[in-house]
C-alpha cells in the first residue's frame, strides 16, 4: 500500500526533502501510529501521539487505519506562553 506523508514544522529537520513530503510503502492495515513508527528513522522527533494528524483536511486519531493513496499530514503540537 502506498501513502504520501507530509511532515510539518520541526518534523522536517534532517530530511533530504525540505518540503517534508515522503512517499511510503506500508503493509495493508497500517495505522497512523504504525506509519509514524516506520518514519522515526528519517524524522526522529516524529511522535504520532504528540501530533495533530490530518487526512483530507480532517483531524484523525492515531489508531485510524490508512487507505492506499492517502496523504497524511503530521503537525507537531506545542504549548507555552
Amino acid at each position: 500500500m502506498h501513502v504520501r506523508v507530509v511532515l510539518h514544522g520541526w518534523y522536517r529537520v534532517g530530511l533530504e526533502n525540505p518540503d517534508g513530503c515522503l512517499d511510503v510503502d506500508v503493509p495493508e492495515g497500517t495505522d497512523i501510529a504504525g506509519i509514524a513508527q516506520t518514519l522515526r528513522g528519517r524524522s526522529p522527533m516524529l511522535d504520532a501521539y504528540a501530533s495533530l494528524v490530518m487526512i483530507g483536511g480532517k483531524k484523525v486519531e492515531v489508531n485510524r487505519v490508512l487507505v492506499d493513496g492517502e496523504e497524511v499530514h503530521f503537525y507537531p503540537v506545542f504549548s507555552g506562553g
